[in-house]
């Protein structure tokens, strides 16, 4: 009977073990390696921030910890150099030009503590409730000025290898995909030399926050293209705007257009060369191959997910037109006798200047009664003519086209305006014939 109850009792101490080995010893941290977008997430609220920056006049640094929104005043100013841990003093001595940080945040401490070179905590310490449904972390480079440097090197989060972030001017990458909410650790190696007296114009900044919910798509508009009508093969420049600042303020991650169908999608580019804004400008090039293309769509999706409506343009695609030739030309006014055959004759060309050879540009040659004095009529009685040629439509050895037109008889005495109509929905130039 011991025997049954000492079994009974390892097997239910090693069922205690393994749940407790399930449960996280002390504070919780994020795992994983994040997302990283260049740029700042509009749609982000920021909880806390912790600001490094040189000291006016030579090398030192400063830190300002406190919640975004609320003014520098008061802060905690940290001479990095020694001083109790974690009290807000100051210490004593110089700030070397570069030093190993690490941000360590812990929501079961209460605290953001910031360590520099191993060798001294500085803390903020705020109010401890809920924990904050923390999933953005913002890191800002900021260099004011032209001979100052700011770089954060070898940059770690809970241990994974990030890189290193620098540039001129003011930079930003917001780091999200995990949850931050119990405590993140932060470090990499600082550099920061040369600052304007008195501003915090060179600086290594984190923040600290959450992103709002976004279930709503950015908005495309501003839809053109150039050149519009275009020659058959020429090239098109598209260019649009997705906007997700009013409906949500994710960054613009995704633009598209589409070619009649609005099925098939090709990629945009951001114009300022990279997605990182919650408003962009987008462009692309393509090849009006199709003379049948009537109309261009453009879409884009935000960070979260959200794809937009599709925006659409109207577009012509023409072929390149000349003729018409001997023996009617245009500008004047053609005679003929009613009831003879005319040759027309005409050349189509792509935008290359490549002859147009596809016997599907012709859909009909057309003419309609007008005013022999003013050459006014009504287009829409335009009717279709024909050819007593058994081959109709023939294509020249010179790459032209010519349709023998046989002209009733009964257009004797009368004026007509005469047109070709082309695939795709476009028309020759007009041709004025009296008959006699």
């Amino acid at each position: 009977m011991r025997s049954r109850r000492n079994r009974e009792f390892l097997v239910l101490f090693l069922i205690l073990c393994l749940l407790a080995s399930s449960f996280p010893m002390g504070r919780a941290r994020a795992n994983g390696a994040p997302v990283i977008t260049p740029g700042v997430n509009l749609g982000a609220v920021i909880g806390h921030k912790a600001i490094l920056l040189s000291f006016s006049g030579g090398p030192g640094a400063e830190m300002l910890l406190g919640a975004a929104g609320l003014p520098d005043e008061p802060r905690a100013q940290v001479d990095f150099s020694g001083g109790a841990a974690c009290d807000g003093s100051l210490g004593t001595g110089a700030w070397l030009p570069s030093n190993h940080v690490i941000l360590d945040y812990s929501y079961a401490l209460g605290k953001l503590i910031l360590e520099v070179a191993a060798s001294s905590r500085y803390c903020l310490e705020y109010v401890v409730g809920q924990p904050s449904p923390l999933d953005y972390l913002q890191l800002d480079v900021v260099n004011g000025t032209e001979d100052g440097t700011v770089s954060f090197d070898n940059v770690l989060l809970n241990g994974v290898l990030l890189g290193n972030y620098s540039g001129t001017g003011e930079n930003s990458w917001n780091f999200t995909g995990l949850d931050y909410s119990l405590g993140f650790r932060l470090e990499g190696d600082l550099v920061l030399m040369g600052s304007q007296p008195d501003g915090d114009v060179n600086h290594v900044g984190v923040k600290l926050g959450y992103l709002q919910a976004d279930t709503q798509a950015p908005l495309t508009g501003e839809v053109k293209a150039d050149p519009n009508p275009v020659y058959l093969n020429g090239a098109v420049v598209l260019s649009a705007l997705v906007d997700d600042r009013g409906t949500g303020g994710s960054v613009v991650a995704v633009a598209e257009y589409s070619l009649d169908d609005g099925m098939s999608w090709q990629a945009m580019a951001a114009s300022d060369g990279a997605f990182d804004q919650p408003v962009e400008a987008v462009t692309a090039t393509f090849t009006a191959t199709s003379i049948e293309l009537k109309q261009v769509c453009v879409r884009g999706a935000d960070a979260r997910g959200n794809i937009g409506e599709m925006t659409c343009l109207g577009i012509s695609v023409l072929y390149k037109f000349e003729g018409f030739f001997r023996p009617v030309q245009m500008g004047v006014i053609n005679c003929a006798k009613a009831g003879r055959t005319i040759p027309i004759k005409w050349q189509l060309k792509d935008a290359a200047g490549v002859l147009v050879t596809d016997r599907r540009s012709f859909e009909g040659l057309y003419s309609y009664p007008v005013d022999c004095k003013t050459w006014i009529g009504d287009p829409s009685q335009a009717v279709q003519e024909f050819s007593t040629n058994s081959k109709g439509l023939m294509l020249t050895e010179g790459g032209s086209w010519q349709y023998n037109w046989k002209t009733p008889k009964e257009y004797a005495g009368t004026c007509r305006i005469m047109f070709v109509k082309l695939a795709g929905g476009a028309q020759s130039p007009t041709l004025q014939l009296m008959f006699r």
